[in-house]
């Protein structure tokens, strides 16, 4: 009777165990993503597209921290350089936290860490320091834009995160934090915005035109031609 009792024991003791693991596989989501599908990301993905968000869903996202308000900035910001808001953000958010960065702290709008160095503010940093911070924001974008993502540019290695941080930072993971950033970001948005996301920054519905003049307003609403479907089947095909 006393062997049956502990048999009886031991089979409830390993289920519960069993029971718990699988529910914990079940809740548990990783808040970021693996390193390696967050480097792959930050070398393939172009943060030269439409964010299609608004000002709105970005304050709501910052709010009660020190980026709160910041959304019409980076919206402005997008529609001046190119580069999507919500990489901006995400950018932002790696740079200075959320608005409590050290360089801040001190006086200096370094939401970018733009013109610091590791041995301090250069003259730009300065520069920025004397502006308005949406003026800065704003400069600062334009400034990336010039230098890092534009053939040409004095740093220019391509249109990708992992392409931008080969001289933005002495930091080899920088491009891959910065994707799990915009991933956790990513992952408050309507699945409407994420797949027109997806589809400007894969590039396959946008063209061979300049950002933005790949988009217009009525892009996701006109009639798609046979053409420009087999061109979208044929870059899925081959990606």
């Amino acid at each position: 009777m006393k062997a049956m009792i502990l048999m009886l024991t031991v089979v409830i003791l390993i289920l519960s165990i069993t029971l718990g693991f699988l529910i914990f596989k079940l809740e548990y989501k990783p808040s970021e993503l693996p390193e390696e599908t967050a480097i792959e990301l930050a070398k393939t993905i172009t943060v030269l597209r439409p964010s299609f968000i608004d000002a709105q869903i970005i304050n709501d996202y910052f709010e009660g921290t020190a980026l709160e308000g910041f959304g019409e900035y980076l919206i402005n910001a997008e529609k001046s350089s190119g580069i999507g808001a919500d990489y901006l953000l995400a950018i932002m958010i790696h740079e200075c936290g959320v608005g409590t960065g050290p360089w801040i702290k001190n006086g200096y709008k370094a939401y970018f860490s733009w013109g610091i160095t590791d041995s301090g503010p250069n003259s730009e940093a300065e520069k920025v320091k004397n502006m308005s911070i949406e003026d800065g924001i704003i400069y600062v974008a334009n400034q990336i834009k010039a230098l890092y993502l534009t053939k040409g540019g004095a740093y220019y290695k391509g249109e990708t995160l992992s392409a931008m941080g080969t001289y933005y930072a002495s930091d080899g993971s920088w491009a891959s934090s910065v994707i799990s950033i915009h991933t956790k970001f990513a992952s408050t948005l309507d699945e409407k915005i994420r797949a027109k996301q997806w589809a400007m920054s894969s590039r396959v519905l946008n063209g061979d035109l300049l950002v933005p003049l790949y988009f217009t307003s009525d892009y996701f609403t006109r009639p798609m031609t046979r053409e420009e479907l087999s061109i979208i089947l044929w870059r899925i095909q081959n990606k």
